[in-house]
């Protein structure tokens, strides 16, 4: 029989794909490592990512050919309590499903996922409210004070928030390698229309980083280490890419 190297073939991994990938995670690597140090094991972690695509749509497609049919069931994901309303949200407020998101600034697979989220907001706007919250996996960083810029335009108003959160996403500040800098974050809040001697104001104050923090205790609690994570009615949608948002999400709020 063939071996899994012949089934599923790793593809080749460029050096321009394994160098950005270098560049967006130096923050994670030891002291000192180099790209050329690394670039052996970053080829294998892409290659592998690949590998894993691969063979989920070869998967798929022998399901959809009904040429493989799978008996077991997939384990349920475990009902949480998210207390919702402490964040922002957009939508209908009685909608009778609730999506939580819960993402980083400058998590690139959250980026890549912004804009199914969006065109979820407007076509299931009415079926679905949607959820906010921001988890900053670096606080100390400029992760954190994109974060903190975020709860401060809340302090504004809802609608602030989301002309926020949307400039911050479209218009990405930096990477996680990024130190804490609110210069850096101004013009975001600028864009956004806020009031911005009154967000400089908390920004200064301790409030932001107490929520942050309240955040993360929370986000914690739930078992999340990474971003994007999706709760749909408390319970967490196991996503094996981000691609598969949207048809997830629909497929489960159809009834």
């Amino acid at each position: 029989l063939p071996g899994l190297d012949e089934l599923l073939p790793a593809p080749a991994v460029s050096e321009d794909a394994a160098k950005k990938f270098f560049e967006a995670n130096k923050d994670k690597v030891p002291p000192g490592a180099t790209y050329e140090q690394l670039a052996p094991r970053i080829k294998e972690i892409l290659g592998n990512e690949d590998r894993a695509k691969t063979f989920n749509n070869t998967l798929q497609k022998l399901q959809a050919d009904g040429k493989l049919e799978l008996l077991a069931k997939e384990p349920g994901s475990p009902v949480v309590n998210i207390p919702v309303d402490q964040f922002p949200s957009q939508g209908d407020s009685k909608a009778p499903h609730v999506l939580v998101e819960i993402s980083d600034y400058l998590c690139p697979h959250c980026q890549e996922v912004q804009p199914q989220v969006k065109e979820l907001a407007k076509k299931l706007g009415s079926k679905v409210k949607f959820v906010q919250i921001n988890f900053s996996l670096r606080p100390a960083q400029l992760s954190g004070t994109l974060s903190e810029g975020s709860f401060c335009a809340q302090k504004q108003g809802v609608e602030q928030f989301w002309k926020y959160h949307d400039i911050a996403f479209a218009k990405p500040a930096g990477t996680f390698a990024d130190a804490y800098d609110i210069a850096k974050v101004k013009p975001i809040a600028e864009q956004a229309g806020l009031n911005v001697k009154d967000w400089e104001a908390c920004m200064a104050s301790k409030e932001p980083k107490e929520w942050i923090q309240k955040t993360r205790d929370l986000v914690n609690g739930l078992g999340v280490t990474g971003t994007p994570t999706f709760f749909l009615d408390n319970k967490r949608l196991n996503l094996k890419n981000p691609a598969e948002l949207a048809q997830l999400v629909e497929s489960q709020t159809a009834s």
